[in-house]
């Protein structure tokens, strides 16, 4: 086909587009007439994100088109600014040639060096106003209401990330108006220090706009984000931690600076080490009195003598955390574990202590200690977890000598569910089918408690298997289930 047959085809289409745009800018003054009536604001973000959603799934042409739409919805929101004349909506004033004319500070978002510090030199006589920093919209828009700046400088748009939504709810919080606009270019730079190697860096500091216009960049390095309070203030958080925190240790040493702190650092750490070691040495003898008030006082003895275990958890607890590697990956979810290991457990490694707390995700413990070791392979991985949590689900410790993915379950033996049995008795009531028990003569889960091998099951599968009813007994399972090559 020919040039002129193809330009005349594209006019033909142009046509119906003008005549189909002209229909739209009309409904979009009744829907201007209607907002009016209700009360309602001319922007819709919500609305207009949905548009550009679905014109992005249009086609392989969806983001040119989504732009289009884009540019759209601002023309249509200028039309029916302009038709209702109120000034509880952000006006392009018709004076804005003049009023941008004056001398004085104009308060600008940011820091030196900004895009809207640049933006402000674009829209005024750089010689005649001076910036008047804030670390806020929000600041920027009470100095001009409130008389201490005549004009203000904020971000309302970027063609990458949309929107700037806070900025356009201030708009019409503080019933102001919209008197210019300056569109400039913006590329963002990676700030480093002097010799630095993009390897070397981690974590990028930036405001959260200037993140999302460059979360392609950040995610394709696999770089860490931060969110701070302006791109230019992100600047002065460029250093080395350990160099950083020497000099500024240097400066306030310079200027005499004394810290209010006494021994209270002291004294918190001394009573966080009494309290571990009362946890640690908490153990069960003749004058055992447990943390919780047992109100059926012949249980604890009962599971002593028919399970033979005498450990307490929060000794066990001490004793885990001594023995296993400093980087293995800790999971639980369900029960008084993750209470207690909340004070208790210690770890300096990223990612290695996972732990539900509020939704108690009984059984989920060993499915996830099995993607924590997938994850992180060269690490143990261990969950921890009751018996009740074991017995409702723990079919991925098959799934882990299948895939041979070694993990460490540490089953805490209750005869029951003993965190809700604690809960129960603490309520004045008593046990409720939270005890694994047989049924006495009455037909009542009240009879002997059942002990249960756990151990002889889990080797049926083709783990490494212990069991540990003394602190020495533990002792030798921890150690000796870290030369082990298939789950334990």
């Amino acid at each position: 086909m020919s040039l002129e047959k193809l330009r005349a085809k594209i006019d033909k289409i142009d046509a119906k587009l003008t005549r189909l745009l002209n229909k739209r800018m009309d409904i979009s003054l009744e829907v201007a007439e209607t907002k009016r009536k209700e009360g309602l604001s001319v922007y819709h973000p919500k609305r207009e994100e949905e548009i550009l959603e679905k014109a992005k799934k249009s086609g392989k042409y969806g983001d040119y088109i989504a732009e289009i739409y884009r540019f759209l919805m601002a023309c249509s929101r200028e039309v029916q600014q302009n038709s209702l004349k109120s000034e509880k909506e952000p006006l392009l004033r018709e004076d804005a040639e003049n009023t941008l004319k004056v001398s004085g500070e104009v308060a600008c978002y940011g820091d030196l060096g900004a895009f809207t510090h640049l933006a402000l030199i674009g829209a005024f006589n750089a010689k005649a106003v001076s910036p008047r920093f804030f670390d806020s919209f929000e600041k920027v828009f009470k100095a001009v209401v409130e008389d201490k700046v005549k004009f203000g400088i904020v971000p309302v748009e970027n063609s990458s990330a949309g929107s700037v939504r806070e900025v356009y709810d201030l708009i019409l919080k503080y019933q102001t108006f919209i008197v210019s606009s300056v569109t400039m270019p913006v590329k963002h730079n990676l700030l480093g220090q002097k010799d630095a190697k993009l390897s070397d860096i981690k974590t990028v500091f930036s405001h959260p706009q200037a993140l999302s216009q460059c979360e392609d960049f950040l995610r394709a390095k696999k770089l860490a984000k931060k969110e701070y309070v302006s791109t230019a203030d992100a600047v002065k958080m460029v250093a080395d931690a350990k160099l950083g925190i020497t000099a500024l240790g240097d400066e306030l040493r310079k200027v005499g600076y004394k810290s209010a702190y006494t021994t209270e650092i002291q004294d918190a750490k001394a009573d966080w080490d009494k309290e571990m070691e009362f946890l640690a040495g908490y153990k069960y003898d003749e004058n055992f009195k447990p943390l919780i008030e047992a109100r059926d006082e012949k249980t604890i003895p009962e599971f002593v003598e028919k399970i033979g275990g005498v450990i307490t958890q929060t000794a066990a607890l001490a004793m885990i955390r001594k023995l296993i590697p400093a980087d293995a990956l800790c999971t639980g979810a369900a029960g008084s574990l993750p209470g207690c290991l909340q004070r208790m457990w210690t770890s300096d490694k990223r990612y290695s202590y996972n732990m539900e707390y509020g939704y108690s995700c009984m059984g989920y413990e060993i499915a996830g200690a099995l993607g924590s070791k997938m994850a992180h392979p060269e690490c143990e991985s261990y969950a921890m977890c009751g018996d009740g949590s074991y017995l409702m689900l723990h079919s991925e410790l098959v799934t882990s000598i299948q895939e041979k993915q070694k993990i460490n379950v540490l089953l805490f033996d209750n005869s029951g569910f003993g965190c809700i049995n604690n809960l129960q008795m603490s309520n004045g009531i008593g046990n409720l089918a939270t005890e694994f028990r047989y049924r006495d003569d009455n037909g009542d889960l009240l009879g002997d408690l059942i002990p249960i091998d756990f151990a002889m099951a889990a080797a049926a599968y083709g783990c490494k298997t212990y069991t540990a009813k003394t602190m020495e007994e533990l002792e030798f399972a921890l150690i000796d289930s870290q030369k082990q090559t298939v789950s334990t």
